[in-house]
């Protein structure tokens, strides 16, 4: 399950429970971090990944019941050179720059070399609110 991240769980409870707007996002864009997020501010030690071919992608999810899921693949690079190990994933509203909505950790570490991509298929990236 992926951690939402302070700044989206306090946009959530201003819909919820006051009458103040809260700030909806319009898109959503898929980064990679090669040093995960260990806070729910989403940047206690997070370090995206930057350079060499890598740039957030623009994702789309649908939603059944309390899950979100990826609606179509994506693909990061190819990298011009060597990328830092990949270890986890942030969905944010903006393409550079932005508020992180959430992150998780991949379920193992990712290199990627000069010359590759990093890929996630279809429905490989889900966030469950249980």
């Amino acid at each position: 399950m992926a951690d939402l991240t302070d700044y989206f769980e306090a946009e959530i409870l201003k819909w919820a429970f006051q009458t103040t707007s809260a700030t909806r996002p319009t898109a959503w864009h898929v980064g990679l971090f090669t040093t995960a997020p260990i806070a729910d501010d989403g940047t206690t030690s997070a370090v995206e990944c930057s350079g060499s071919g890598y740039s957030r992608q623009s994702a789309t999810f649908s939603l059944s019941a309390q899950t979100l899921t990826l609606t179509s693949a994506l693909t990061f690079g190819p990298a011009t050179s060597s990328w830092p190990q990949v270890v986890a994933f942030g969905i944010w509203d903006s393409p550079t720059s932005g508020n992180i909505l959430a992150f998780e950790n991949l379920t193992s570490a990712r290199s990627i070399g000069s010359g590759d991509s990093a890929e996630f298929a279809t429905s490989a990236l889900t966030i469950t609110i249980d």
